[in-house]
């Protein structure tokens, strides 16, 4: 349920070293999710797979099948932390990785490197607009949002200047945000609400020293950013976190109302299962959503003149989408398109 913290981590103009470890047995599920989620948010940063504990088993893998479907993977070495085979592979490896980077020798002005240095020992979790502008020293606000997506790209701050919200929080430390995620998503009370929580109630689950009361607001905004919550429509200070949901069909969900001859109907099948699909697109079109009709597995959208249910099978692995009404072209590309955006890969068939 955490796996949407993620992408705090995860950064472009990185190299990542992906470790795995042969005695597990659900390699390819593990596979999946971390090179697609490193090929969305890593952009084409390289990928060297490195398996340990080579002094214990050998696994084999596919190897081609993987190199064919993410190119940016480099190579596969094993390696084993006990007797340090294998090590010598990985430097030689990662050197000539870096060196052939082609951000590698671009010219940056001498004081960003101090930024970053300086960045790094700062002591605070965040600041605001005005403590980053002090920070920097510069003024140019074409400048400093050159900056700070270098920053943003380097994982060095999370950040969202474009965004009136967030424009006054700047995350120095993803952890210090994360630990907040995680305070509420495992809250008892939250949870026994189905994921329902009021914006006030967040002082009773956070520790006020290290979240004061007037960053509360941004933590959850920072949380419907990355779609892990949605405020509930025609709310003042009312969020559902999905991932809480119930997993149980509402009484007041009626499937056989969309088993009509003129549904139109469409079957969306993948190998690969996002974790928390079906919750990230209840964050995505929250302003679709037909009342309380929604739960961990699916949800129905509505438009003025049509209605859509969205079903997760995730033993089949396939995401049903049932349109009735008119204009369900419309509705339909709504959904779709929410999907398209969430999902790694998919094949789309048509009933």
């Amino acid at each position: 349920m955490l796996y949407a913290t993620h992408q705090f981590f995860l950064t472009k103009r990185s190299i990542y070293i992906f470790v795995w470890d042969s005695r597990a047995d659900n390699d390819e599920d593990n596979f999946e999710y971390w090179l697609s989620i490193i090929n969305r948010l890593g952009g084409e940063s390289p990928i060297i797979i490195v398996m340990n504990k080579s002094d214990i088993r050998i696994k084999s893998i596919d190897e081609d099948f993987f190199r064919n479907k993410y190119k940016n993977i480099v190579t596969f070495i094993n390696i084993s932390c006990s007797n340090n085979s294998g090590f010598d592979d990985l430097r030689s490896v990662l050197n000539q990785v870096i060196s052939e980077q082609k951000h590698i020798g671009s010219e940056l002005p001498k004081s960003w490197n101090s930024i970053r240095e300086n960045l790094k020992n700062c002591k605070k979790n965040y600041l605001t607009f005005a403590e980053f502008k002090d920070f920097l020293n510069i003024t140019d606000s074409d400048e400093i949002n050159h900056v700070s997506g270098f920053l943003r790209d380097l994982g060095d701050i999370i950040y969202f200047g474009q965004d009136y919200g967030l424009k006054d929080i700047i995350v120095l430390n993803p952890n210090w945000l994360t630990k907040a995620i995680y305070e509420l998503i495992h809250s008892l009370e939250i949870q026994k609400s189905k994921g329902a929580f009021k914006l006030e109630q967040l002082a009773n689950f956070l520790d006020s020293k290290h979240y004061p009361e007037e960053k509360h607001f941004q933590i959850v905004a920072l949380m419907t950013k990355f779609e892990i919550c949605f405020q509930i429509l025609g709310s003042n200070n009312d969020y559902i976190i999905p991932v809480l949901l119930s997993p149980i069909l509402p009484n007041t969900v009626k499937i056989s109302n969309f088993e009509v001859p003129e549904t139109l109907k469409f079957i969306v099948r993948y190998t690969f299962l996002p974790a928390g699909i079906i919750e990230r697109i209840i964050c995505r079109l929250n302003f679709y959503l037909e009342g309380e009709n929604y739960w961990k597995y699916g949800a129905i959208f509505t438009t003025e003149v049509s209605r859509a249910i969205v079903q997760l099978d995730r033993c089949k692995k396939i995401i049903t989408i049932s349109v009735i009404g008119s204009l369900q072209a419309y509705l339909f590309s709504i959904v779709k398109n929410a999907i398209d955006i969430t999902l790694f890969e998919e094949e789309l068939l048509k009933n």
